[in-house]
């Protein structure tokens, strides 16, 4: 049985007790309409209950700045909403029993996977760099990640865990059109890493296809040589400075969804398999597939194959063995372990194991590390940190 830390659930039972004293003062404190009698007395509940929350994470030594995520988005949501203000302090109790207790614990769950909270690994260095919602591990280039904008040029660029910028590449003949996430996974050719970039983003659900590109992952630059193609790209070097590569070879997967547009942020490559999946971003999202091979001449039909227990997911990844799937959305995260038998989506009908996730400022990127000893975050907005979650090997596998 591992070392249990008891200070933490106790001291969140008080807080608890204290969020409620703090609901119920709050209502003695409105107006004869239900609004809180003035903006002074708004202002001291919402310090208060932070004074709560930064006492409860000092119970436990294991608790980063996830618990202050939690709370966060809270305090502005009862700053700016008046009408759910009683709601709001109502709920950050439930989500403190709920989202903090699998952080402390380190997130164990099915089959005994158990992750540490995130730390803060790397800051984005470059600039460019400013809508980050797509972060993929390089499983052929030794410490580098491949990350993208959701709007602008269209290139995917390479940077380390650490945030440094090794170089811009350009994907030559396609569009930018809502990159919304980014994979690594097999392809046509045998013993190929490729990037797949999903352009599926669609807020008005008005798109009739939606894009999916797919091209073997490029690798460091020849002095001499700046336009890559094919499979003969040597590696990418994590020390090199910022290169700018012409990338070419890109192929244009298009898919359609079976039952009309929807908006997406989230693109899975199984390795097992090849097939694809595209998750929407609605509530709850839903789960769809394209079986591998997918037409690069004409328009592929994705098939509906599951309901997650949760929405708004807006960024994903698959180990590279294809035993863990994970999933995130601005709040929360979870991963789902791949059915000994049938397909991979069936893992979504199987109990998730709830991981911690530190609330970033518009956090859409996840993605396993090459080995799947752990998972990245990184938000979109310039200078964002990268946050690094190990898995526990005792108790993970």
């Amino acid at each position: 049985m591992p070392n249990v830390d008891f200070r933490l659930p106790i001291a969140s039972v008080v807080a608890l007790l204290l969020l409620s004293r703090l609901r119920r003062r709050d209502r003695q404190r409105r107006d004869k309409n239900g609004y809180p009698a003035s903006s002074k007395n708004y202002a001291g509940v919402n310090a208060e209950a932070s004074t709560i929350l930064k006492w409860t994470s000092r119970c436990s030594d294991t608790v980063d700045t996830s618990i202050y995520a939690v709370y966060n988005p809270f305090s502005r949501f009862m700053i700016i909403d008046k009408e759910k203000h009683c709601v709001g302090i109502s709920c950050l109790g439930v989500i403190l029993a709920v989202s903090i207790l699998p952080v402390v614990y380190g997130a164990r769950g099915a089959d005994g996977l158990r992750f540490f909270p995130g730390r803060k690994v790397g800051t984005v260095e470059s600039s460019l760099i400013n809508e980050c919602s797509g972060i993929a591990a390089s499983r052929k280039n030794p410490g580098v990640l491949w990350v993208h904008n959701d709007d602008g040029p269209p290139c995917v660029y390479a940077v380390s865990p650490q945030g440094k910028h090794l170089g811009t590449y350009n994907l030559d003949g396609v569009r930018m059109r809502d990159w919304e996430d980014i994979s690594v996974g097999p392809g046509p050719e045998p013993n190929v890493d490729y990037l797949y970039v999903g352009a599926i983003g669609d807020n008005s659900s008005k798109r009739k296809s939606i894009e999916v590109y797919r091209v073997p992952e490029p690798a460091v630059v020849q002095p001499f040589d700046t336009t890559q193609g094919g499979q003969s790209s040597p590696q990418v070097d994590a020390n090199q400075a910022g290169a700018i590569v012409k990338v070419g070879g890109v192929e244009t997967i298009e898919l359609v969804y079976p039952d009309g547009p929807r908006d997406a942020e989230t693109l899975l490559v199984d390795p097992l398999t090849r097939d694809l999946y595209i998750i929407s971003k609605e509530e709850p999202s839903r789960v769809y597939r394209a079986a591998y091979p997918q037409l690069i001449t004409g328009k592929t039909t994705l098939e509906y194959v599951a309901r997650m227990p949760w929405g708004t997911a807006t960024g994903g990844d698959i180990s590279g063995d294809g035993r863990m799937i994970i999933i995130r959305n601005y709040f929360a995260a979870s991963v789902w372990l791949r059915p000994k038998d049938g397909p991979l989506w069936r893992a979504f009908g199987n109990n998730e194991c709830k991981v911690p996730l530190i609330v970033e400022p518009q956090g859409e990127a996840i993605c396993f590390d090459a080995n799947g000893a752990g998972y990245y975050t990184t938000s979109e907005h310039r200078r964002q940190p990268i946050y690094y979650f190990p898995m526990n090997r005792q108790n993970g596998k």
